[in-house]
């Protein structure tokens, strides 16, 4: 059977796409597009209805830009992926996008004819992200063949595709770079971080506070590390994570060395492994009083 090869990608903005700093990456995506589109070896790309890229599609928020294509082959890929058209916009990718975290590119192979679906993508990026690089989901730097996907498929025991669940080791990294940003004193670098572990609209809840989106719960810390100046948050537990939930304990760690009470956070994750809600209480629940 022939195959052809697919990748999916996404970047996290670090401005809205109709702000003057992101005009030039907003300005070249038409034509990137066209010449991707007469380049050898190319077979498809994703496009919304009604437009002529798949940019106005935000599956995983609206900060999230997402680009997906097939190739005849991986090597017609990385010849245009290094032509000079792309490759300068390549290397500014920097100025309009916040590092990533986790893999922001999925590659697979599919049977040739065959039109992948955004949600096979999602499930494609989720378990490269969850399970590391497989014959299912890899980097441009694996080498996996057709043939290793249809192996790895016969082992006994490999999680299934569209498993909706966050990988535990995905999980704490997510959890580990979330409190570095509590503990984060620069509002931009702040934000940074929040922006690779946390949804554009996610929410922070928690007995004195509901921050409703990303840049609320920015401007939140700051109010916390200004009550505790010098103090820190650490995480005192392992992350206990199943499905899309997970919950883990923290404790304020003040200037002088004064341990606050241990409290809870139960965290709700996004499809892309990032935070779409944390509810926090703060110190142990109160013993029930036998009757």
């Amino acid at each position: 059977m022939k195959h052809h090869f697919a990748q999916f990608n996404v970047a996290w903005l670090k401005k809205p796409l109709d702000h003057p700093d992101i005009a030039d990456f907003k300005n070249g995506i038409d034509p990137i597009h066209e010449l991707a589109d007469k380049a050898p070896g190319f077979v498809w790309r994703l496009i919304a209805d009604g437009h002529s890229s798949a940019t106005t599609l935000r599956p995983l928020g609206e900060d999230g830009i997402i680009n997906f294509t097939v190739w005849e082959s991986r090597k017609a890929m990385a010849n245009w992926v290094y032509r000079d058209e792309h490759a300068g916009a390549l290397k500014r990718r920097r100025d309009w996008f916040h590092p990533p975290m986790e893999p922001g590119v999925a590659m697979w192979w599919i049977p040739a004819g065959h039109t992948p679906t955004l949600e096979e993508a999602l499930d494609r990026l989720q378990y490269l992200r969850s399970h590391g690089a497989t014959p299912l989901a890899f980097a441009f730097k694996d080498r996996y063949t057709p043939e290793d996907a249809d192996a790895y498929l016969k082992e006994p025991g490999r999680p299934p595709l569209g498993d909706p669940r966050i990988g535990a080791a995905q999980a704490e990294r997510c959890i580990d770079a979330y409190v570095a940003a509590w503990n984060e004193p620069d509002a931009e670098r702040r934000m940074q971080k929040l922006a690779q572990v946390m949804t554009d609209d996610g929410v922070y809840c928690d007995p004195a506070k509901l921050a409703q989106g990303r840049a609320a719960l920015v401007d939140y810390i700051a109010q916390v590390q200004a009550k505790y100046a010098g103090g820190h948050i650490e995480r005192t537990s392992t992350v206990d994570v199943h499905h899309y939930s997970g919950r883990f304990n923290w404790r304020a760690v003040k200037v002088d060395g004064t341990l606050l009470p241990e409290s809870l956070d139960v965290v709700e994750f996004a499809r892309d492994g990032r935070i779409r809600r944390v509810t926090g209480f703060f110190g142990p629940p109160i013993a029930h009083s036998a009757p």
